[in-house]
């Protein structure tokens, strides 16, 4: 066995690298159209916006239909730049009857975000992976003939 066989196994790795969070996506994504297709929407309160360095994030609150009052934190955190919430604003909320602390702002980007982003890589990763193993196993082959 050459040494470009022997680097061909990295494309391997990379390959099931790039399928586990594909994987890891494709559970989020599962997560995701069951609280679409269960969960309650109503509308939130934007009471604080959290901080981290040139990063935002809004807490919102909201009253589930028995009339509790909950507040979460958005899992999406954006560039300053690009952040689009205030205090007081009003925004959609979606979350799980069984559990309302699991909710989330009823918008594309932070309800889609996290799949999306580990689908997309996890996909380039395998591929870049595929194209590796392939490169160095015609190497290789070209080595050994």
């Amino acid at each position: 066995m050459n040494a470009y066989r022997r680097v061909s196994f990295v494309g391997i790795v990379l390959m099931f690298m790039g399928a586990g969070l594909m994987f890891w996506g494709a559970q989020a994504l599962l997560q995701a159209r069951a609280l679409n297709s269960g969960g309650i929407r109503t509308q939130g309160t934007v009471v604080d916006i959290y901080e981290n360095g040139i990063y935002r994030s809004p807490a919102v609150e909201f009253y589930t239909q028995s009339g509790e009052k909950i507040t979460f934190r958005s899992d999406l955190e954006v560039n300053q730049d690009m952040f689009k919430y205030s205090i007081g604003d009003k925004v959609p909320v979606i979350y799980n009857p069984d559990n309302p602390a699991e909710a989330q702002i009823d918008a594309f980007w932070e309800r889609n975000f996290l799949h999306l982003f580990l689908l997309l890589l996890g996909g380039i990763i395998a591929l870049i992976g595929w194209l590796v193993r392939r490169n160095f196993l015609k190497k290789a082959r070209n080595y050994e003939s």
